[in-house]
């Protein structure tokens, strides 16, 4: 009787760890070497997956003009503009080396978050943002 609670118990906390690794985000950065001056992300690395974030504060009616160059020799890159609410309001993907430039009107005050979220990527990104009057 005792063999079969000390089972039951095990059981449990087994379903438990692997329940919870299955809800923590998976990040791992190789080579990994990122300068943020201001309004700025200029990153390199061998290795990333995972998420790189910097808050800009802007008002209703401002204009975040991004500029972007990325180098993806392997993987994915995705770029994405959340708003206070967290919802996404801009957004692109990367698989292959380029820039380019976007323009993302804030329809609210607050604190928006400009997100770089790697999936098994080697390369580099530079992406310089300003406010637009």
């Amino acid at each position: 009787m005792n063999h079969k609670k000390n089972l039951y118990i095990f059981s449990l906390l087994l379903l438990a760890a692997v329940l919870l690794s299955a809800c923590s985000p998976v990040s791992k950065r190789i080579g990994w070497f990122c300068i943020n001056p201001k309004n700025e992300l200029d990153c390199k690395y061998q290795f990333f997956t995972g998420q790189e974030s910097k808050r800009i504060s802007m008002q209703k009616n401002e204009t975040l003009a991004i500029t972007l160059d990325v180098e993806a020799e392997s993987g994915d890159l995705r770029v994405f503009l959340q708003n206070p609410e967290n919802e996404t309001v801009w957004e692109t993907d990367f698989n292959q080396t380029a820039s380019d430039a976007f323009k993302v009107q804030a329809e609210d005050n607050g604190l928006y978050r400009l997100v770089v979220k790697g999936s098994e990527t080697s390369g580099s990104f530079i992406i310089k943002w300003q406010i637009l009057d």
